[in-house]
């Protein structure tokens, strides 16, 4: 990587989005494709440009969490979204946010947004009392974890249960 984007990583990127994202090899690698598509971006240009990206990654991590919602939460609806709210964005579930992590994504990479999104609408449920989704075999709480892909895991076992999104209504992995 070239001096340039070394320093405005450092002297822009780092200070505005942290260093969580600066030290991420994903994020960098987008920010550094920023980069070199629009130049050193800064302020609102630079917030604009990563909440369009974190929006499109989030719309296909609420699609697979949504379906393994409908295949395993019958008895109630819910409508989880992602939302840009000034220059960030954020996950909502029946219009509620999460407080975790302040509230904004953090991923720039589709199988970081898919844990993100998983884990903000587990966070969510929970404070509506909603232990979701559940093992079918332990009845405990799965948990989403990056294994070779981002899955639902029940630490009881412990086992995979399914890939994020492939969820069936007897808590297995779709065919």
């Amino acid at each position: 990587m070239d001096a340039e984007v070394e320093a405005w990583l450092s002297d822009t990127v780092l200070p505005d989005f942290g260093p969580q994202v600066v030290y991420d090899d994903t994020a960098r690698a987008w920010f550094s494709g920023l980069h070199a598509d629009a130049g050193p971006l800064t302020g609102e240009a630079l917030w604009r440009a990563a909440a369009t990206h974190q929006f499109e990654l989030a719309k296909d991590a609420v699609l697979a969490v949504y379906a393994d919602l409908n295949a395993t939460l019958t008895d109630r609806s819910l409508v989880i979204a992602p939302e840009i709210v000034g220059y960030v964005v954020r996950i909502s579930c029946d219009g509620t946010f999460s407080d975790h992590d302040g509230g904004r994504m953090l991923a720039f990479g589709p199988d970081q947004a898919l844990l993100e999104v998983a884990t903000t609408v587990q966070d969510l449920l929970t404070g509506l009392w909603i232990a979701w989704p559940q093992c079918p075999e332990h009845e405990r709480a799965l948990m989403a974890e990056a294994r070779s892909r981002p899955a639902w895991v029940c630490r009881t076992g412990p086992h995979e249960v399914a890939p994020i999104g492939a969820l069936t209504s007897v808590g297995g992995a779709a065919g």
